[in-house]
């Protein structure tokens, strides 16, 4: 059974091993799915590294670089670049969905940027320096690469220390990825952005910088101390910014048990960031407002609506036979409202 990794670089480790080894393994021709592992990892390092040579919004490969790329590293795996280089693209593409084929073959792309990203960090998970090199040249481009390396590179320490001295944000986000990293750098890192909390209220990375970083809130970990933060400074702050950009930060995290912190305080009118992140939420808000809902709410009711998810449609459609009429009628209005706005 497929159990979902708690970090982003083992999810798309395992959902990929099943893409290229388990999916459709009868009629694979390529058994070992290292061969395309390593191709798809050659092509989304190539992708990267030229992609301030293409327009900005295109992160397609033209196929005569497609075929020049792929000829290029078959011979490192043993493999004969006249007679596989046709058939392993073409295994790829129609037996993994990872790599598409486009404006009918004229042009290949990874079926989502983070995957381009994530098999380029893979293709540097031994070369630190040359991602780090990367980095300081095109920021923007290797961000996500960098932190997606972080979830597998053995010690991250290094990487962290020079990213942080460049762009400290992304090294507080890499904290969210790492799989190990000196806790002295980390609590460094984390003490400055407590910092900073109130800025989350206008910078929208940095609020979801908190987020990712507080979402990980296994026993001892470093996103239990910055979760843990953020509840207090909620609960405790005598600065209304402060408690904003908490109940911001924490929607973010896009967990449970912070949807259930920010429930407290749903009703609060000197909070009503709180209210306005929970419907944010979605799904995870749901559940809290229906026994809200089921009592008369009238708040709680209009809020599902504004979720908009079949989920919120159904508690909806349920109060419909509740023994308050007045609770049915609300409920009959509200859909109504749902389904003009669904629709």
């Amino acid at each position: 059974a497929f159990v979902l990794p708690q970090s982003r670089s083992d999810f798309y480790q395992e959902s990929t091993h099943i893409l290229l080894n388990q999916l459709h393994d009868n009629f694979n021709q390529y058994k070992e799915s290292a061969h395309k592992r390593r191709v798809l990892q050659h092509l989304a390092l190539f992708a990267q590294d030229n992609a301030s040579q293409q327009q900005k919004n295109d992160l397609s490969l033209d196929y005569e670089i497609v075929v020049e790329q792929i000829r290029k590293i078959l011979p490192d795996l043993n493999l004969n670049s006249e007679t596989d280089t046709q058939s392993i693209l073409k295994e790829i593409v129609e037996r993994s969905g990872l790599l598409l084929e486009v404006e009918r073959g004229d042009k290949y792309q990874f079926a989502h940027l983070s995957l381009q990203e994530y098999f380029a960090a893979t293709a540097l998970r031994d070369r630190e320096n040359d991602l780090i090199e990367r980095f300081e040249n095109d920021p923007e481009r290797w961000r996500e690469t960098v932190k997606l390396w972080c979830g597998f590179a053995g010690n991250s320490t290094n990487l962290i220390e020079v990213i942080y001295q460049e762009d400290s944000l992304t090294a507080f986000e890499c904290l969210a990825d790492a799989q190990k990293v000196s806790s002295i750098l980390a609590e460094r890192i984390i003490e400055e952005f407590k910092q900073k909390l109130a800025e989350a209220n206008s910078d929208e990375n940095l609020a979801r910088a908190f987020g990712a970083v507080a979402s990980d809130v296994r026993e001892r970990g470093r996103g239990k101390v910055v979760f843990e933060f953020l509840e207090n400074a909620l609960n405790n702050s005598e600065s209304l910014e402060v408690r904003r950009a908490s109940v911001k930060a924490l929607s973010k995290t896009n967990l449970p048990q912070a949807a259930n912190i920010l429930f407290r305080y749903y009703e609060d009118i000197d909070l009503v960031d709180a209210r306005l992140a929970l419907i944010n939420m979605g799904d995870i808000a749901v559940s809290l407002l229906k026994d809200l809902a089921e009592q008369g709410s009238e708040t709680a009711m209009r809020d599902l609506v504004k979720i908009g998810t079949p989920y919120s449609r159904e508690i909806l459609n349920g109060l419909l036979y509740h023994s308050d009429e007045n609770i049915q009628r609300l409920a009959a209005l509200n859909l109504a409202e749902f389904t003009s706005l669904n629709n």
